[in-house]
């Protein structure tokens, strides 16, 4: 699917890809899984290599500016909801003189909310040019992030509070997906940075001056999830010491709690041992209620014992 919106003489309206032929207006193209005939005509009206297009295309492709005589092409890291898990995917972004190019090859939360705004705000977006168009695309990109960053904040409070509940062995599958998931959001937040400061350098020559300092606050941000992403990797880290310390407790506490369990039958088992033995004199035997002593010597052993071991708060 592709849509375009092109915007000329103060007007602000859809168009289609051979709007791009014009070239006197600011235009934006966004195709989402484009087809190889559309990616061909894409190619022929911007003047665009076709296995560039073809690149920046391509899910994993690491994020990186790569600067040509007539266009930049840029791919740039944006999280993506699969399902509850939370990955990260590649953007390609080509810029040329009179506009942008987005490409994906899935839903984009931040190109829809951009879509979702309203005429007016579009229209002030497109008045101040390409470059911040750029601008406010990777703005929502990273907003995209922290977005995801405080639901993950809320997963490892929820996370903490199960481990000093209980030491279910599912805990530990959920820190591990969640490490997995900062691991995955370092690699592309860094890379995502490294974009970031090239554009801040006024490394992409199609951009306007005016609005290359705007940048610089898209790269404290990136530096601001980056520390986010660190901190809760080391809290994590520190759960899962946490986790295993409570399964090592609990392990003690249930040792000891048997031990003294089968310490309630050690005293029993030894008088009875006892009176197993084949002894030619023992006077209690003869005794009427001798059976009955021993029974109750035995039992207030147990008593005796049970006492001591709450007390101590073994049981």
């Amino acid at each position: 699917m592709i849509k375009v919106l092109t915007y000329a003489k103060k007007q602000l309206s859809w168009g289609t890809l051979q709007d791009l032929d014009k070239r006197t207006s600011t235009v934006w193209v966004d195709c989402l899984n484009p087809s190889k005939e559309d990616l061909r005509e894409l190619s022929r009206l911007t003047c665009v290599n076709l296995e560039d297009i073809k690149e920046t295309l391509d899910p994993a492709e690491r994020p990186r500016i790569t600067e040509y005589p007539n266009y930049t092409v840029i791919a740039f890291k944006s999280p993506y909801y699969k399902g509850h898990q939370v990955i990260t995917i590649t953007i390609g972004i080509i810029i040329l003189k009179y506009g942008i190019v987005t490409l994906r090859t899935h839903e984009i939360k931040a190109i829809d909310r951009l879509f979702a705004l309203t005429d007016m705000q579009r229209q002030n977006l497109f008045e101040k040019g390409s470059s911040f168009l750029l601008y406010r695309l990777l703005d929502f990109i990273i907003e995209d992030y922290f977005t995801v960053m405080d639901a993950m904040d809320e997963t490892i409070d929820k996370v903490e509070n199960k481990i000093f509940k209980n030491t279910e062995d599912h805990i530990m599958k959920d820190i591990f997906k969640l490490k997995k998931t900062l691991i995955y959001f370092h690699k592309a937040l860094t890379a995502n940075r490294e974009v970031i400061a090239l554009l801040d350098r006024e490394f992409v020559k199609e951009l306007h001056s005016a609005h290359v300092h705007r940048f610089q606050i898209l790269h404290n941000d990136l530096n601001e999830l980056i520390d986010i992403g660190s901190t809760y990797k080391d809290i994590l880290t520190s759960q899962i010491e946490i986790h295993l310390s409570q399964v090592s407790n609990n392990l003690n506490v249930v040792m000891k709690k048997l031990t003294a369990m089968a310490s309630f039958v050690l005293i029993p088992t030894m008088i009875s041992g006892i009176y197993g033995m084949n002894f030619v004199f023992m006077p209690e035997i003869q005794w009427k209620y001798g059976y009955f002593i021993i029974l109750g010597v035995m039992a207030f052993s147990v008593l005796l014992l049970y006492t001591y071991f709450k007390k101590k708060k073994y049981l």
